[in-house]
């Protein structure tokens, strides 16, 4: 985000929880917002010193041309209205700014072969994307360019590293370790629009 969109610049996480993402931005150099629907969430984050408010990913919550960066991090597929929460993105975006998702890929072949047995199928799950019908969603609203990441959450030496400090047995730690490595090389391949795993993260531009 900071290589296309850097600091200083005003940055809203929505759908932000505790606002570890916004204390994040924060140490970035960003002038950074959290919005969240959790009344407690948005509590217990003003508590530990976060700009965060509690309300919904609608129209009227924030004016026009707010914000240069906005993120929704594993949050779109929990919204009710993904037209309205598309025009709202655009709407509240000055002229260059970007709209950074992530979300699960039901083009991917973990979604694919996992069928109705893939994890992401939760209650609180609304709808589900592929890249296509995600840009498609965007572009209605009028995002004009794109870019496609095909992701880990984390920097695979961060995942590793972090296991190392666990308190697996040293034959369960490996196996742990290698299962995690193989996961991570899966999410990099892909063919075309098809990738072994299903996570990604969209970037949309604002003309």
């Amino acid at each position: 985000i900071a290589r296309t969109n850097p600091p200083p610049a005003d940055f809203l996480d929505a759908g932000c929880s505790f606002g570890g993402f916004v204390a994040a931005a924060e140490r970035a150099g960003y002038r950074a917002r959290g919005l969240d629907l959790s009344d407690f969430a948005v509590q217990e984050g003003l508590k530990r010193g976060r700009a965060l408010q509690k309300g919904p990913v609608a129209r009227d919550t924030f004016d026009e041309a707010s914000f240069d960066v906005i993120t929704l991090i594993e949050v779109m597929e929990h919204l009710p209205n993904p037209q309205l929460a598309a025009q709202s993105l655009f709407r509240w975006l000055r002229s260059g700014g970007l709209a950074v998702i992530q979300t699960a890929n039901f083009q991917g072949w973990q979604a694919r072969s996992e069928g109705s047995d893939y994890h992401y199928y939760l209650p609180g799950h609304l709808y589900y994307y592929s890249a296509e019908n995600l840009k498609t969603l965007l572009r209605a609203a009028g995002f004009c360019r794109f870019k496609l990441f095909r992701p880990v959450d984390f920097p695979l030496s961060a995942k590793l590293r972090k296991m190392s400090l666990a308190a697996y047995p040293e034959k369960a730690g490996w196996k742990r370790k290698l299962q995690t490595s193989y996961y991570h090389l899966k999410g990099k391949l892909h063919l075309g629009s098809f990738s072994l795993t299903s996570s990604m993260v969209l970037y949309a531009w604002k003309a």
